[in-house]
């Protein structure tokens, strides 16, 4: 039997949903102080929307010709590319932050983002199809290699806006930042998938009648690229946008954040070298 029984059935009558909810709405109001958090927060659902909208990939491969299994390694290699990028934006963030610690956040965040628009423009426009190139084509290697690289340079503002959090908000509330911004992330952006079945359908006119099982179809494939292409790259335009509002944020919050932190500092340090000193009075009056 549990020992402290009833100490723990009081903490549960104590500690409701609503009551936890009630006191801990102050911490998240506190929040919206941080004008980068509030960034952040307006380019969560756009920044989401199109990595809601690349698990379309795998239909647009397989309608593009591509078999099966050429379809499961090009999109192994973006994930591969995708779990790299943490690492090169690590690598990044550590040389900005000793080199251009207000603006070098902000810049590879732009990058980032930027990136995306030429891949997709390669992807859906440039770059051949089994289908036109015949039997004899073989474009798998170009393709693994494409989204390899479009992983690695998109995927790094997942790592950038953890940094930045770290950078502008107190400690005692960090794990706030994190819930409101998976919150509206994850809340808002899940609509960018309706979002591209409602632009293919009704703008340009897909016809899942003409696809049939296991067989490609390059033109609904053009078309449900071209869902993902505007999708995409509106999500991107308002995150690129929010971005450059942060060169005119993030060093403010930043700057002010560190003042805070070295006062706390001082505070703590004075306060421990006079309780060193009572100690050493006891001591010595004994």
């Amino acid at each position: 039997e549990e020992p402290n029984a009833p100490f723990l059935e009081e903490r549960r009558r104590q500690h409701t949903c609503c009551s936890v909810i009630v006191k801990n709405m102050p911490k998240v109001f506190k929040l919206f102080r941080y004008p980068t958090f509030v960034l952040i927060l307006a380019q969560g659902a756009p920044g989401t929307a199109p990595w809601t909208v690349f698990p379309f990939f795998t239909q647009w491969l397989e309608l593009s010709c591509f078999t099966h299994g050429e379809t499961a390694v090009i999109l192994a290699a973006f994930g591969w590319g995708c779990a790299c990028s943490n690492l090169l934006s690590g690598g990044l963030l550590n040389f900005v932050a000793r080199r251009f610690p207000d603006h070098g956040p902000p810049t590879i965040a732009n990058i980032s983002v930027a990136s995306g628009v030429p891949f997709l423009v390669l992807l859906f426009f440039v770059l051949p199809k089994p289908e036109a190139l015949g039997d004899g084509g073989r474009m798998e290697l170009v393709y693994l290699i494409t989204f390899v690289v479009f992983g690695l340079g998109a995927a790094m503002c997942g790592t950038l806006n953890k940094k930045v959090f770290g950078d502008i908000v107190p400690p005692e509330i960090l794990t706030y930042v994190y819930a409101v911004d998976q919150l509206i992330e994850n809340t808002l952006g899940n609509f960018a998938g309706l979002a591209v079945g409602l632009v293919t359908d009704h703008v340009f006119k897909y016809n899942a009648d003409a696809v049939e099982d296991g067989a490609c179809a390059p033109e609904e494939a053009r078309k449900l690229g071209l869902g993902m292409f505007w999708v995409c790259n509106v999500g991107w335009a308002i995150c690129f946008t929010v971005y450059l509002f942060m060169h005119l944020t993030y060093p403010k919050d930043r700057r002010r954040q560190m003042a805070l932190r070295r006062e706390d500092s001082t505070v703590r340090k004075a306060k421990a070298r006079e309780d060193n000193a009572e100690v050493g009075e006891v001591s010595g009056s004994q």
